[in-house]
């Protein structure tokens, strides 16, 4: 499944229409802190969770492996009339899935609110050839007293227009096809587990539906949730496609092996706690990851949440967390991979403050306005002149080594830049003007010399 644009309004503070268009395997959102970001990451979720509401409704009621709290019967249609096109809810089932009525409307506006998605589904043998081009699902949520109605307003194909939420043409070909759509939409079971469509990655490390469940695992001593831990160390004696995505986590922490020297990651049942534990092999000792430092824990939960989850579409609340500039770009070495990888999610969105998250075009960018957030999509072309100055390129035989300049102010310097200042790992820098408006960066011991030489009169 690939989400190709979503837009949304009515959720939070997304009072007026945001729209992303034209997502790719990899989407990075940027924008100041408490302009919107993981609220439009929400209300993507909000909008699986309601179509699963849906999709039970027009079957009638949820499979055995897939129950929630009912407030109302399920409808019962007439053999003439057209499949249950709404469903209503408890307060209580959004708020188990993360989605409390009373903090997901907009406080503001007592208005619906209205999620819209144009997504490329999954084909499987023998489905109608209009299952090749994406199909466009807008979803509207009314709050009451003490439920919530879900109305599905459109379920439009691209090939020709055709609405099956409004049941027009032939009933069985709409009702099949509409019950077909709703199907591909819904969570999937594989190996006896409910599989979600789509999965947000907290800050916190947790799932948005683990909000109910208590306090973050990473405020406990140990960092892996019990379920993920299990799911790992179950992975890891496995067969199969399981074993290969124990073995793409592996792969993944590979890359910060800087961050705790060298070792191979593996799993370990304590006995005594009742819970698996991830544990570095150094060849002498067994480091479990609850004794390291917070940065390679939280690393190593999002990717086994990354590989595990299971999810076609997963989003993150800033991946860059906790970690040193170094450790960002691996890891952000690593979502590109993942990113690229047909095994992996499909599609990944992210929200970041991290220059490092910044290379990674098209991006898109979050704006305040008196309406809400607005977005703006920076180019492939358009991110060189967005996140790098302009500058001519450098006479024949010179030697002008590129740098990088955040949104948020921070200088990178290339390498070889740092090394001839003797700041490889890192230090203070002072930018001196010259008589030509020209700036130079200096370290402080620079500048020390070069006013002594200048003197204090000059």
């Amino acid at each position: 499944m690939h989400l190709q644009r979503f837009q949304v309004q009515g959720y939070k503070n997304l009072r007026a229409p945001v729209c992303l268009a034209d997502l790719g395997r990899l989407n990075v959102l940027h924008g100041d802190n408490n302009v919107g970001k993981s609220n439009l990451l929400e209300s993507i979720g909000l909008f699986f969770a309601a179509i699963q509401a849906l999709r039970e409704e027009a079957r009638g009621g949820p499979s055995l492996m897939e129950r929630y709290a009912r407030t109302a019967p399920p409808p019962q249609a007439a053999p003439d009339e057209r499949p249950p096109r709404e469903a209503v809810r408890g307060y209580e089932h959004f708020a188990q899935q993360g989605y409390p009525p009373a903090e997901i409307f907009n406080l503001k506006d007592a208005g619906p609110i209205v999620l819209e998605a144009e997504l490329l589904l999954d084909r499987e043998k023998d489905d109608p050839p209009w299952l090749d081009k994406p199909i466009i699902a807008q979803v509207r949520l009314d709050r009451g007293e003490e439920e919530v109605t879900v109305r599905i307003t459109t379920l439009r194909r691209t090939t020709d227009g055709a609405d099956f939420a409004a049941g027009a043409g032939d009933k069985a070909a709409t009702d099949a096809a509409f019950a077909l759509v709703l199907e591909r939409l819904g969570q999937r079971v594989r190996r006896k587990e409910v599989v979600p469509r789509f999965a947000l990655v907290r800050a916190d490390r947790t799932l948005t539906r683990d909000a109910s469940e208590g306090a973050s695992p990473l405020a406990t001593r140990e960092p892996l949730p019990r379920a993920l831990g299990k799911a790992l160390h179950d992975a890891e004696s496995a067969t199969g496609a399981p074993r290969e995505r124990f073995k793409r986590f592996v792969a993944a922490l590979g890359r910060f092996g800087d961050l705790v020297g060298p070792g191979q990651w593996r799993m370990r049942f304590d006995t005594e706690a009742d819970r698996a534990e991830l544990v570095l092999d150094t060849g002498s000792e067994l480091l479990p990851l609850r004794l390291m430092g917070s940065g390679i824990q939280q690393i190593a939960v999002l990717c086994a949440r990354l590989v595990m989850t299971g999810a076609d579409i997963i989003a993150v609340e800033e991946p860059e967390l906790n970690l040193r500039w170094t450790a960002q770009r691996a890891l952000r070495d690593v979502l590109d991979e993942l990113a690229a990888d047909p095994e992996a999610p499909s599609q990944l969105l992210i929200t970041s403050h991290s220059g490092q998250f910044e290379k990674q075009p098209p991006f898109y960018l979050l704006t305040r306005s008196e309406d809400g957030p607005r977005i703006h999509k920076v180019s492939a072309e358009e991110a060189w002149e967005f996140t790098q100055p302009a500058a001519p390129p450098p006479p024949s035989g010179a030697r002008a080594p590129r740098g990088y300049l955040t949104r948020e102010g921070v200088v990178q310097v290339p390498p070889e830049v740092q090394q001839q200042l003797g700041l490889s790992h890192g230090g203070g820098v002072v930018f001196v003007r010259d008589n030509d408006g020209h700036y130079r960066m200096l370290t402080n011991d620079q500048y020390a010399e070069l006013f002594e030489e200048r003197g204090p009169q000059q």
